[in-house]
């Protein structure tokens, strides 16, 4: 990079070969020109004032929807190895980025010494995913570099779904991934398995012979038992059990002395209470005898019990109060070690051999643990290796590459072997200078940074690094300041002229474009943008580390609701607010006004509003912006309001109308900008401590608000008189005057409907859908019978008869079923039959028969 305010050319261009074809940025005229040389001027369009210009040099005209100072930024972009563009709000600057990349990506062939892809690195995910599909318009090579990308488009651009299947990675180097990967998982399980083995504490047959080379001792250890008693071997051989249940029995025997010891005193003691004063002294010796005695057992249970615990189960052998010394060692390998039969030993034998093996054992895993994690860690590095080579052949191969700042740090090294000869940073007057150095390299021959000064700085994380040592001062102010040439913006397309005035105070050549003139009023209000100050005092909250005002958010919460009336939806409106404290509170005031509305049974839109903090709102818009500053307080202390980097977002990103609500006279106290501000406000007379609402049905009708109950004199967005238009069920509307439309009005009375059957419903909301008629009428069913049946069914022939079938059977009896249902073959009327015997019997009528 040349150093000093003059910036040379990027050096992949010469003075010969500097020609670009900027068809596809320019839409007609001489757009083939040597960039070096004289631009072409742009043709006027009839929005714009005669061209006062005068003619270039080379004569030539290109057809474009460029302004003069977009071209100038193109310009600056595409003739310049260090170049800056300042875009104040709405000016167009990511327009102008996205002109300048195609213009680069088109022209490609003449960048041979530059030929690699382009890094385009933004402060957000969200500008990130923005920018990036904006070149997915015109260029589909585009890798995604990054996680957290909100983005469906560019779903299968991002690098690591890339890395796993792609043509641009050698087949060998995947086959290599894959092995290396399959290795990974191969030492994972060896290492789980090991480290299972190291935390417990009973030793298999497997176990023992991995460590004990005495075969001998091993075959006699398991030669007393049977295969379905190898797990018993260890507890019978060490005598765990045994001796547990000698301890056991022992403690039974204390605890039974004990009660009997217990019973005794408390005989002893009723007789002492008769002879109370006697033998006082032999009573105390007694008590003395009685407390060592006490004192004994308790010691002598002490030791039952850690007795016992050791000998429970084989994980008390190996524990760490079990020890055996080096000299301990050496005698076992001379005496014990050599025995051939592990039975012949002593208890005490037995449990320092196998302490010896436990020893050894896990000697052994740690060996083995050590050996695995060399070669994981080892075989990791790698992979890395491997990931990086993979990250770093899909890369080369592209176009474009996009990531934030975030994963320029991490993936500097891959940055580094790509060696992207053009960098282009958006938003780069929010990124700390040292993220933007961190991308560059001996490679980089441009680098074009976009953003404005004015709007957000840096963020660091300890604030004296800001107020001390100055890490909030970007690059790209910073060399603003110091003078090296840079391009500003100034023809904005977004804010109404009510909104942009405000903005001349920061930006004094900002200007607008003709069509922002022509925006709709915002309807219900008399004013597109009003500041409606107070003196309420925020909220005290002594552990808040964020500030809130109560007021405020109740009486935006309201506003928002009345401007959804007026037919703008949820979507078309943000509420904004410089601290996050208030940011909740907003968010529930906005709740409590839908569930109240819903047991109104009125609809509201407010789901859809957007409710953030300023700082996360920079480079969006709206068509509405509601605005909470919530300082108010006595000390005249107005904090984050002070800023006016972060005045001019908020005051900056809305098209069609602005609200601003806080303490204006505090405020314009306090700093010099908002007092500028305010007073621009007032000349306009749209600063005040009520608001004008103004109803669209009756025109000349207007309510005041200064507080949130104030919006009930307008319950339903108009004014406070009825509302006289008849429904189609010939009631008048229920509201009270409203701007909405009446198709989603329901009435809320009653009244006597009568059915194209002639049957009458009597007092039914004419909000409620009519049910399908249950009135019982008499329909004569094909059968013969006559039944009631509900009016609605038509089918009503082929409804089952409830009626009682009149059929009877060959023996005279009647059918005891329902008409409708099918008759059974068989009589089951139970009847007396007379044996030949004599005897009578009750049987069903179908047996007597047969």
């Amino acid at each position: 990079m040349s150093r000093g305010p003059q910036v040379k050319p990027p050096a992949y261009l010469s003075k010969y070969n500097n020609t670009y074809d900027l068809s596809c940025v320019f839409t007609g005229g001489n757009t083939k020109f040597p960039i070096l040389g004289n631009w072409p001027v742009r043709k006027k369009d009839d929005t714009e004032e005669t061209c006062t210009d005068s003619p270039a040099r080379s004569g030539l005209v290109v057809e474009t929807t460029m302004d003069d100072t977009q071209m100038d930024a193109l310009k600056r972009a595409l003739c310049s190895e260090f170049a800056i563009i300042q875009g104040p709000p709405g000016t167009g600057k990511t327009f102008v980025g996205l002109k300048m990349m195609r213009a680069l990506l088109n022209n490609a062939e003449l960048r041979k010494s530059a030929s690699g892809p382009i890094l385009v690195i933004c402060y957000t995910n969200h500008a990130l995913d923005q920018f990036l599909e904006g070149i997915l318009e015109f260029e589909e090579n585009v890798v995604r570099v990054g996680g957290r990308s909100q983005s469906e488009k560019l779903k299968d651009k991002n690098l690591r779904e890339l890395t796993f299947d792609s043509d641009t990675i050698p087949l060998q180097l995947l086959k290599t991934k894959r092995e290396v990967n399959e290795t990974l998982r191969e030492l994972e399980a060896h290492i789980k398995i090991i480290s299972q083995n190291l935390r417990k504490f009973d030793l298999s047959r497997d176990d023992i012979e991995t460590v004990v080379t005495n075969e001998k001792q091993v075959a006699s250890l398991y030669s007393k038992h049977r295969l379905e008693e190898m797990d018993q071997i260890l507890k019978d051989w060490l005598k765990v059990e045994e001796e547990r249940d000698a301890l056991v029995s022992e403690r039974k025997e204390g605890e039974g002395k004990k009660e009997e010891t217990k019973e005794r005193e408390t005989k002893e003691g009723k007789t002492n209470e008769r002879i109370e004063g006697e033998n006082s002294e032999s009573d105390e010796d007694k008590e003395l005898e009685e407390d060592e005695e006490e004192v004994l057992k308790e010691q002598r249970e002490r030791m039952l019990d850690e007795e016992t615990d050791f000998v429970d189960n084989v994980e008390e052998l190996t524990d760490s109060s079990y020890v055996i010394t080096f000299e301990d060692v050496q005698n076992l390998k001379t005496e014990i070690c050599n025995v051939y039969d592990v039975w012949d030993l002593e208890v005490h034998e037995r449990r320092k051999l196998f302490k010896f093996w436990f020893m050894k054992w896990r000697e052994h895993n740690r060996r083995e643990l050590n050996f695995f994690c060399r070669e994981y860690e080892k075989f990791a590095q790698q992979k890395q290796d491997l990931d990086r080579e993979a990250k770093v052949c899909v890369l080369s191969s592209c176009k474009v590459i996009g990531m934030t700042t975030t994963g320029v740090a991490k993936y500097q090294k891959v940055i580094h072997s790509v060696q992207p000869a053009i960098i282009i940073v958006e938003e780069a007057a929010e990124v700390i200078e040292s993220h933007i150095v961190t991308a560059l390299s001996s490679t980089t021959k441009q680098l074009i940074l976009i953003g404005d000064h004015e709007q957000l700085r840096p963020k660091t994380a300890v604030y004296e690094l800001a107020t001390k040592y100055h890490l909030d001062v970007s690059l790209f102010e910073r060399m603003v300041k110091n003078g090296v040439g840079h391009t500003t913006l100034l023809r904005q397309r977004r804010m109404r002229p009510a909104i942009s005035k405000l903005m001349n105070i920061i930006y004094p050549n900002l200007y607008d474009h003709p069509h922002v003139s022509t925006y709709p009023t915002v309807p219900g209000v008399n004013k597109n943008v009003f500041f409606l100050t107070h003196n309420v005092p925020e909220d005290f909250e002594e552990n808040s580390l964020s500030k809130s005002n109560s007021y405020e958010a109740q009486l935006t919460a309201r506003l928002c609701y009345y401007l959804t009336l007026q037919g703008y939806k949820g979507s078309q409106i943000t509420i904004l607010s410089a601290y996050s404290g208030q940011v909740r509170l907003l968010r529930q005031s906005l709740k409590e006004i839908r569930v109240e509305k819903e047991k109104e049974k009125k609809m509201t839109d407010l789901a859809g509003v957007y409710v953030t903090s300023v700082d996360n709102y920079q480079g969006e818009e709206n068509e509405i912006i509601l605005l909470s500053l919530v300082r108010s307080n006595g000390k005249n202390s107005i904090g984050f309001l002070n800023t006016s980097n972060r005045i001019c977002v908020a005051l900056s990103r809305a098209k069609h109308g602005m609200y601003i609500i806080g303490n204006g006279e505090m405020l314009r106290a306090k700093n010099d900008v908002w007092q500028k501000i305010i007073g621009v406000l007032e000349e306009n007379g749209e600063f005040g401590e009520e608001m004008v609402l103004c109803c669209q049905n009756h025109k000349g009708t207007e309510t005041r608000v200064k507080s949130a109950n104030d919006f009930q004199q307008v319950p339903d967005g108009g004014c406070s008189k009825k509302c006289t238009h008849v429904l189609p069920c010939g009631h008048e509307c229920p509201h009270l005057c409203h701007p909405f439309s009446h198709e989603n009005v329901t009435c809320t009375k009653k009244r006597d409907i009568v059915r194209e059957c002639g049957h009458v419903i009597v007092d039914h909301f004419c909000s409620e859908e009519i049910d399908l008629c249950e009135e019982l009428v008499p329909r004569k069913l094909p059968c013969g019978h006559t039944q009631n049946v509900e009016c609605a069914i038509t089918d009503w022939h082929t409804i089952t008869c409830k009626s009682t079938c009149p059929k009877k059977f060959a023996c005279g009896h009647k059918c005891p079923l329902l008409c409708g249902e099918k008759c059974p073959k068989k009589c089951r009327e139970i009847v007396v039959k007379t044996l030949e015997c004599g005897h009578s019997v009750d049987a069903e009528c179908y047996m007597i028969n047969q």
